[in-house]
């Protein structure tokens, strides 16, 4: 049986006195759980810029990330040497070790490049501004084998792994793969000139899952539910950043942030910063279960980003 498993992103490096969040399961989840299979992209994904030395699969993971930025209307990712020479160190720790997690807890071991994600980045070379960027790190587990648009697709279909890869700027991606590991390092702004937003899906996207395993996803966004229904999403860069987990100061209208389908609003779970830090700056709906195929949503969110308001509102069409 093939199976997947995907463990909660772990912010390294912060800017502007943001706390890093930690972990809480740098083991993952147990093999076994059923694996998604890939499945079809309908966007145009531009060849892979920025390392000419990049390999294959590393080219290959930052297009399928890109025909997923292409699908919100965002620019393309590019593959930095040094964030993919810290991915591919690492994917090879693990696969020695078994150690799934971002944790590297044998330092006399020949492959230990770093405990955390932040060392391994340090010792790969990386030019990191650490008052005006956030490092990021994804890691996936695949029972036949790591392979890049596969691992992709899981993290943009999960609830805390798509948050750093949708981001409406990235400074950096770093793609590594070894055995049955895949891990990806972002390098993303904290600040911009302007608030700026991006939603998955994107506005009219079609084709999208009308499911979510959340049992697949380390942690676990809905601990009481198994498949639910394909999460929302909306990431912000705003012109300044606090501190803390919730560095935006993001308010949620829980009255009016929702789901709507034909037959009105869709129960849903709203997940937001100021009460999961894992989330930092994306606010999402994890509807409680399935979406229907060949169905147009339309999602608003209403908040409040430290006094500022802000109202979101798209629609996307899910798969048949």
């Amino acid at each position: 049986m093939q199976s997947l498993s995907i463990v909660a992103l772990l912010l390294v490096a912060t800017g502007c006195g943001v706390s890093g969040g930690e972990d809480p399961d740098p083991d993952g989840l147990a093999p076994g759980v059923d694996a998604p299979r890939l499945r079809p992209m309908t966007c145009i994904a531009p060849p892979a810029q920025g390392d000419p030395a990049a390999s294959t699969v590393q080219r290959e993971g930052v297009e399928r990330l890109n025909c997923h930025r292409n699908l919100m209307g965002l620019a393309p990712a590019f593959l930095d040497a040094q964030l993919s020479a810290a991915a591919q160190a690492h994917a090879d720790y693990v696969a020695a070790t078994g150690e799934y997690g971002h944790v590297q807890g044998q330092p006399d071991h020949p492959l230990f490049t770093g405990s955390d994600a932040a060392s391994r980045a340090l010792a790969a070379g990386v030019d990191l501004d650490p008052l005006n960027e956030a490092l990021l790190e994804v890691v996936s587990y695949h029972s036949d084998g790591a392979d890049p648009a596969v691992s992709v697709d899981a993290w943009i279909d999960s609830v805390y792994h798509r948050p750093p890869l949708v981001l409406p700027r990235l400074d950096g991606v770093g793609f590594g793969s070894a055995d049955v590991f895949d891990v990806m390092e972002v390098v993303a702004p904290w600040e911009g000139n302007a608030l700026e937003v991006a939603a998955y899906p994107g506005e009219d996207q079609r084709g999208v899952p009308t499911s979510f395993d959340t049992d697949v996803e380390s942690p676990d966004p809905d601990p009481d539910r198994g498949v639910v229904g394909y999460p929302v999403t909306l990431s912000m860069l705003v012109e300044a950043a606090g501190s803390g987990g919730n560095p935006y100061s993001v308010a949620v209208d829980h009255a009016a942030t929702r789901l709507e389908g034909p037959d009105g609003d869709v129960p849903a779970l709203i997940l937001e910063p100021a009460s999961d830090d894992v989330l930092m700056r994306t606010v999402a709906i994890l509807p409680h279960e399935p979406l229907a195929p060949g169905t147009t949503y339309t999602a608003t969110m209403v908040l409040d980003l430290d006094g500022v308001p802000l109202e979101e509102s798209w629609s996307f069409t899910t798969s048949r």
